[in-house]
């Protein structure tokens, strides 16, 4: 008994099973599919192809599929980047600096300049996590707000609220 010949008809049988999943056959189309999303090629016609070859599959399902076996495919903490932002190159990620222990200090925001209104120097917490992805929720959240200064109400102005207009309790 041929091994070359027991191989390939073992392939044949497992690419042409009735039994096989959508998801089998997407799985072993998927880089070509990959291929074909990155040169741009739409989904709907990557689906129509699919289904003039005899993969009867619904487009929900597709990008569900998809989904999942990219997410398989790619190690955990790593992100699949597919279609044209797969050609950019990303941001150098920091070398000395670990995302728990990255001190704070060294990321405080540039002192404000005194032409610039209020507004536009304080940046949301979106651009504060793209400029600084290596960072903590929690130390962007800090970063966030010390952009804010001071506060323009003391402790003092409270208390002196609080005596002015005092709570008043339920009988």
């Amino acid at each position: 008994m041929d091994h070359e010949q027991l191989a390939s008809a073992l392939r044949h049988l497992a690419s042409t099973s009735p039994r096989r999943s959508k998801a089998s056959h997407l799985k072993t189309l998927l880089p070509d599919i990959e291929a074909a999303l990155a040169a741009r090629v739409p989904a709907v016609d990557i689906l129509n192809t699919l289904r003039e070859q005899g993969l009867d599959i619904s487009l929900r399902t597709f990008h569900g599929t998809l989904y999942r076996l990219r997410k398989t495919a790619s190690p955990p903490g790593s992100e699949r980047k597919s279609g044209a932002a797969a050609t950019r190159p990303s941001a150098p990620a920091p070398v000395t600096v670990s995302r728990a222990t990255a001190p704070l200090e060294a990321h405080k925001p540039a002192p404000p300049t005194t032409d610039a209104p209020a507004q536009t120097r304080i940046k949301t917490f979106e651009q504060l996590q793209s400029e600084n992805p290596h960072l903590s929720s929690m130390q962007l959240n800090r970063l966030y707000a010390e952009q804010y200064g001071e506060p323009r109400v003391s402790n003092a102005d409270i208390d002196a609220l609080k005596k002015k207009y005092p709570q008043h309790t339920k009988p």
